[in-house]
């Protein structure tokens, strides 16, 4: 019987297979079967620092380019039960980041870190509208029912991630700052309110200008058109953000705002 992986390429190699990368310069994805799992090493010979790979991987964290040497090995149990690790109802919160929103909570296999709703612990799942992630919850809750490959495994931040990312990326760092915020009351959902505009339905900070953005790249004008109040309600009720760092950044805009207001008029008077 043979196994399957997919490095580039697609190849073929018995159970307990082995190979060097040699010529392969950069190694987007891995794919896996549910009874194998993948050993890396940035040595040939399989030596050097290495990492598991427990599942199929939609992009390899940082051994994109260091792969050299690689084992493919009976299935390896995860270090944390991911039954167990779905049983803990803990809520997920969405987050936005550069690359979109996430859902986001503390680890409790991990206290004190963050961690992603993932189904392989390693890739975050990503969608490009806040609205976007209740499918992703839904998909969560029915993960139970799934086969053992499309459970949850959860991505955390910490040292259980640098295995395979080396670091802590920023997501980390927002997220652990916002849940700590979470904790102490720092997240009044009054602060937002549902509005509709001329282009449809926004959640809107105070009675300002500014709203919920697209992604946090995006400027605080360049709001989330919501398909519905409803679904803009709810999306709000699972908005992470922090009270006292909005005012923060309403305050700068604003400033920023006057400061232009203020150039343009003395451009304005010398001409």
């Amino acid at each position: 019987m043979h196994n399957r992986y997919e490095l580039f390429a697609e190849f073929q190699f018995t159970e307990g297979a082995n190979e060097e990368t040699r010529g392969l310069s950069s190694i987007q994805s891995i794919e896996i079967s549910a009874n194998e799992s993948l050993i890396t090493h940035d040595q040939d010979n399989f030596r050097g620092n290495n990492a598991t790979w427990y599942r199929s991987v939609v992009y390899p964290g940082n051994w994109k380019d260091r792969i050299r040497s690689f084992q493919i090995v009976p299935a390896i149990l995860p270090p944390i039960d991911t039954k167990q690790q779905n049983s803990i109802k803990v809520p997920w919160y969405f987050m936005g980041t550069s690359e979109g929103f996430m859902l986001v909570r503390m680890s409790t296999q991990w206290p004190g870190y963050p961690e992603c709703y993932s189904i392989n612990g390693v890739n975050c799942i990503f969608r490009e509208n806040i609205y976007d992630m209740f499918d992703v919850v839904e998909a969560y809750k029915n993960n139970a029912t799934l086969n053992s490959s499309s459970i949850a495994f959860n991505a955390p931040c910490g040292p259980a991630r640098y295995e395979h990312w080396g670091d802590d990326p920023q997501w980390c760092s927002l997220a652990s700052t916002l849940l700590k915020a979470l904790m102490i009351g720092d997240r009044n959902l009054k602060d937002l309110q549902c509005v509709k505009n001329k282009n449809g339905v926004i959640a809107r900070f105070y009675s300002s200008n500014f709203c919920l953005p697209r992604t946090n790249t995006t400027y605080w004008n360049a709001c989330t058109i919501f398909p519905s109040a409803d679904i803009c309600e709810s999306s709000v009720k699972s908005y992470l953000f922090s009270s006292q760092n909005i005012v923060g950044i309403l305050r700068l805009c604003a400033a920023m705002m006057i400061a232009w207001a203020i150039a343009r008029m003395a451009l304005n008077s010398g001409s």
